[in-house]
């Protein structure tokens, strides 16, 4: 997906909540157009959160128009990432907190990389995610400096 055009960054700041409603709602449909119309139907969507908004929306409202499972890889939450920015008492992150919340649980499944982060789901959130450790396989090694300079 192409970048949000760079025009709109040097807005004045008075049109800043105008653009975080705007910008959402643009990528959503395009995102949605491409999920259904772009590209052939999957078994599954599988989705990375964070983005939650509007990524989730759009894949489950896509996976019930193609039919297909909707499943999300938890990384962390969307609504943390844009209170750092926004601040936590903003209402555009507890609204964001909403969707991701909601949107969460209509996934058919839920992976996540750490048993933190699938207490985090279980407890508070009411979600049931797997995990699915973050790690190499154990092939991989560091680059030896013989290795870096070995020339093809």
């Amino acid at each position: 997906m192409t970048q949000w055009p760079k025009i709109f960054q040097g807005l004045p700041r008075i049109f800043r909540p105008i653009m975080l409603l705007l910008k959402p709602i643009i990528q959503f449909f395009v995102l949605l157009w491409f999920l259904c119309l772009k590209i052939p139907s999957p078994d599954v969507f599988i989705v990375q959160n964070p983005p939650s908004v509007p990524t989730l929306v759009a894949v489950r409202w896509a996976s019930s128009l193609r039919n297909s499972a909707f499943i999300i890889d938890w990384h962390n939450f969307g609504y943390t990432l844009l209170g750092l920015s926004l601040g936590r008492n903003s209402r555009f992150v507890s609204v964001y907190r909403w969707i991701e919340n909601r949107y969460g649980k209509m996934a058919d499944g839920s992976l996540c990389v750490t048993k933190a982060m699938q207490h985090e789901l279980a407890q508070n959130w009411g979600i049931n995610a797997t995990v699915l450790y973050d790690q190499p396989p154990e092939f991989f090694h560091p680059t030896s400096l013989e290795e870096k300079h070995k020339t093809r």
